[in-house]
């Protein structure tokens, strides 16, 4: 299974991403406020676990740059997301059938 990226799980938003993250759904800014942090505490409790059969989405996300835009709107990503998720599981499959 996947741990599910979010906008805030990349690295550096494009100029695109950060208008997204800041006009999104305003009754909904709350709530996505504190995505940051739970984010953060999933990836700890996981890197603690070492729960090998998850991927862990949101790390790999945090790799990425703002060369191209990854994200639709806060979790749903665009073709160039679409193809790292798709690299992502192939790497993480193909690692546990070695």
């Amino acid at each position: 299974s996947g741990f599910q990226p979010w906008i805030t799980s990349k690295g550096k938003l494009t100029a695109e991403e950060q208008e997204k993250l800041r006009t999104y759904n305003p009754y909904y800014q709350l709530v996505y406020s504190n995505m940051p942090m739970l984010n953060q505490m999933y990836d700890e409790l996981l890197e603690k676990e070492q729960l090998d059969y998850v991927l862990n989405l949101h790390r790999a996300f945090g790799r990425l740059t703002d060369d191209v835009s990854h994200f639709g709107d806060v979790c749903h990503t665009l073709e160039p997301g679409d193809r790292f998720l798709a690299e992502c599981y192939y790497e993480k499959v193909a690692s546990m059938l070695k």
